[in-house]
């Protein structure tokens, strides 16, 4: 997972979201989700802040929400490659975490 990918082609990266994945670097878990709560209240089809959404999940051990907000994602922007890995990686933490129950 990785927060550092560019945005979508031909889609800017919205500020909040940019400062979103700033105080994600930084740890700063409940600020980064007033931002990217925020930008999604702006632009209720930004992928790159339901993405952001995702990463906080997976960052809080929610791999459910983690997964709600990928697919939510995924719906508006498909094929977007950052947002595929990130729902690959759940997906197979996931079933990698039920085989070992």
């Amino acid at each position: 997972m990785t927060l550092d990918s560019p945005s979508m082609p031909k889609r800017r990266q919205s500020p909040l979201v940019q400062r979103a994945l700033l105080l994600l670097r930084q740890g700063k878990l409940s600020e980064a989700q007033g931002a990217l709560e925020s930008a999604i209240a702006d632009d209720p089809a930004d992928p790159e802040a339901m993405n952001g959404l995702g990463i906080l999940s997976v960052l809080r051990h929610d791999r459910e929400r983690a997964l709600f907000w990928f697919h939510q994602a995924i719906r508006v922007a498909p094929g977007h490659p950052e947002i595929l890995n990130n729902l690959i990686d759940v997906l197979l933490e996931r079933s990698l975490a039920a085989t070992k129950d």
